[in-house]
């Protein structure tokens, strides 16, 4: 039994630690420069455009 309690407080003390670290700020900017990576193609219909033909 107390390996199981451990086992579970241990879960539940992993994913609470990493929300705790600061370099959460450099992610927005990579995330943004990965936007120009994907070009859009006028050629190309988006998702919406191809799910939603009636909208566009």
């Amino acid at each position: 039994m107390r390996g199981l309690i451990l086992a579970s407080v241990a879960m539940m003390a992993g994913p609470a630690a990493p929300p705790k670290v600061p370099p959460k700020p450099e992610q927005p900017p990579s995330a943004e420069s990965a936007k120009p990576l994907q070009p859009v193609r006028p050629d190309k219909p988006s998702d919406a455009q191809r799910f939603n033909p009636g909208l566009f």
